[in-house]
């Protein structure tokens, strides 16, 4: 979840016993949030140790999809071969025009230090 939305997102969760925070290394992110989740809930709160890595790393699984996410997903950038197949295509063509034009914004950007070859 998005730390700026830990206090709405926190009402969504039912009734929990423990909420335990990650991050993909476990670190500073985490940290900073269960710290923040610790002031706007009276619910146990954890960092996991050594964060979704760590998880990984042992073996043990993983929960897929959004049907627990506790907001809106407009935080996430998808895939275009992760969108429903009605998207898909308007996705890839999305992201080949953006390719394109990347090359063309850097002629503009005064900042742009590589060397150009036409």
């Amino acid at each position: 979840m998005v730390r700026s939305r830990l206090r709405e997102n926190l009402q969504k969760i039912p009734g929990a016993k423990r909420l335990v925070f990650t991050s993909s290394n476990g670190d500073t992110l985490a940290r900073f949030a269960a710290a923040d989740a610790m002031a706007l809930s009276a619910t146990p709160i954890a960092v996991l140790e050594g964060g979704t890595a760590a998880w990984a790393a042992a073996g043990l699984p993983f929960e897929k999809g959004l049907e627990r996410a506790t907001g809106p997903t407009d935080d996430m950038m998808w895939k275009a071969l992760d969108r429903p197949p009605a998207e898909r295509e308007a996705a890839i063509r999305d992201y080949l025009t953006w390719e394109v034009d990347l090359v063309d914004a850097t002629y503009s950007d005064p900042d742009f230090g590589f060397r150009r070859f036409d």
